[in-house]
C-alpha cells in the first residue's frame, strides 16, 4: 500500500494530460521497485550483520576459554581427555577434529563463566 500511495503521488505531481493515459502511466509506474534497498539487499545486510555478531561471539568465547585453560591447567586436562575420548579418531578425521574443538571451546568458555549468546548480546548492546 505504501508503494501504491508513493506512485499515485508521483503521478499526481506530474500527471499526463489524458485520464486514460494517467491510469496506464500509474500501472506502469507500479512495476517500478519501491525506493530504497530491495528486500534482498536488506536481507543480505541483516544476514551479514548477524554472521559478524556470531563470529565476534565465537572469538570472544574462544579467547575466554583459552585464557581459562592456561590459568587452570589441572582442571583443563580432564576436559581435554574427555573430549579426546568423545571424538575418537579426531587426529585423522577433519569433521571429528572440528567437532572436538567446538565441544572443548564450549566447555572451557562455560568453565570460564563466559555467558551464553543472548546474555552476551544484551551485555554488549548495553555497553
Amino acid at each position: 500500500m505504501d508503494h501504491l500511495d508513493f506512485v499515485c503521488r508521483r503521478v499526481m505531481a506530474d500527471p499526463p494530460r489524458e485520464r486514460d493515459k494517467a491510469i496506464v502511466f500509474l500501472l506502469q509506474r507500479l512495476l517500478d521497485p519501491p525506493p530504497g534497498p530491495t528486500p534482498a539487499e536488506r536481507h543480505k545486510v541483516d544476514t551479514e550483520s548477524m554472521i559478524a555478531e556470531e563470529d565476534a561471539y565465537q572469538r570472544a568465547s574462544r579467547a575466554a576459554g583459552v585464557t581459562w585453560a592456561k590459568e587452570h591447567p589441572a582442571e583443563y586436562e580432564p576436559m581435554r581427555v574427555a573430549a579426546d575420548k568423545e571424538f575418537p579418531g579426531f587426529e585423522t578425521d577433519q569433521f571429528k577434529k572440528i567437532a572436538r574443538e567446538a565441544a572443548l571451546t564450549q566447555r572451557t568458555a562455560r568453565a570460564a563463566g563466559f555467558p551464553d549468546f543472548d546474555t552476551w548480546k544484551k551485555q554488549r548492546s548495553a555497553a
